[in-house]
């Protein structure tokens, strides 16, 4: 008689998450109390514990927890980059890592910090446990998808923006004008023309108008025209591609860090809920109500 093996979900031990990383202190600390519980599940003295946490100009700070971390005193006005959580026991070991990408995986196309947890040894219940009560923490800190769809392209935004700005401002702001700055004009003159009909007294301006419209001409002394919507559509288009350019991928809720995740949060707040708001209020709404208007009275 074949004896039936137990059926056992495993899950994989190793995971990478994009970020942004915005992780507060709650959150920091509910790191701290996961490995809390991987220890308390085996003896203390068989357990090896450490912390690093990445500072700027290549230094680092090793200690055991994100709370004593936090009672550093020499490290109060440092602004954390990252850091590498580790403990190992008699059982097996995990690890979460959170640093910058590397020159290579920015090659590859990878720009925002990836998050990387690592649990063994694979097949054990024990390992199982763990990488459960991580990956909880995970979804628990990691943003919504939305929110990581929308910043994915910080890189290509910030180079959309340059080009936006240098193009747009040679454009808006030049003094020189342009053939299609007076067409509308030469437009207008031609419909008025053909409305009130073409005789001996307007002919020779009919076809001054058509010379002009088919030549491209620029009256002499003309200045470039640029309407007011122009303005407002490359304000707004700067704009947007400043607001995904400048937020943080990632920040710790550690030392200074607090008061810039703060600042972040308020940052996003703003210019995805506000501003967006405002555009809608003052611009769309009233040309909506407008349409809608106007297909109820037809």
């Amino acid at each position: 008689m074949v004896k039936r093996m137990a059926q056992e979900l495993l899950f994989p031990t190793v995971l990478k998450s994009s970020g942004p990383w915005l992780i507060g202190s709650k959150d920091l600390l509910a790191l701290d109390e996961i490995f809390d519980q991987i220890i308390a599940s085996t003896s203390a003295s068989d357990s090896d514990r450490s912390l690093k946490i990445f500072l700027s100009k290549d230094r680092e700070l090793k200690t055991s927890s994100f709370k004593e971390a936090m009672s550093h005193v020499g490290s109060q006005d440092e602004l954390a980059t990252g850091f590498r959580y580790e403990v190992t026991t008699k059982n097996g070991s995990a690890s979460v890592r959170l640093v910058p990408p590397t020159k290579r995986e920015k090659d590859e196309g990878e720009h925002s910090p990836v998050l990387t947890v690592k649990v063994g040894p694979t097949g054990s219940s024990a390992s199982q446990s763990i990488i459960g009560l991580i990956k909880t923490w995970v979804s628990d800190v990691q943003p919504p998808r939305w929110r990581r769809w929308l910043l994915a392209p910080r890189s290509l935004m910030r180079l959309s923006l340059g080009l936006v700005a240098v193009i747009g401002s040679l454009i808006l702001f030049s003094t020189t004008p342009a053939p299609s700055d007076y067409k509308e004009t030469y437009k207008r003159q031609a419909h008025e023309l053909l409305k009130n009909g073409i005789d001996e007294r307007n002919q020779a301006k009919a076809t001054e108008v058509l010379l002009a419209l088919q030549s491209d001409y620029i009256p002499p002394g003309a200045k470039a025209k640029h309407s007011q919507r122009s303005f407002v559509i490359f304000a707004v288009t700067v704009l947007v591609l400043a607001v995904f350019s400048a937020t943080p991928s990632m920040c710790l809720g550690i030392w200074r860090g607090k008061q810039r995740l703060h600042l972040s949060e308020l940052w996003f707040k703003i210019n995805f809920y506000t501003i967006p708001t405002l555009i809608f209020g003052t611009y769309l709404w009233p040309q909506l109500l407008s349409v809608v208007g106007s297909a109820i009275r037809h």
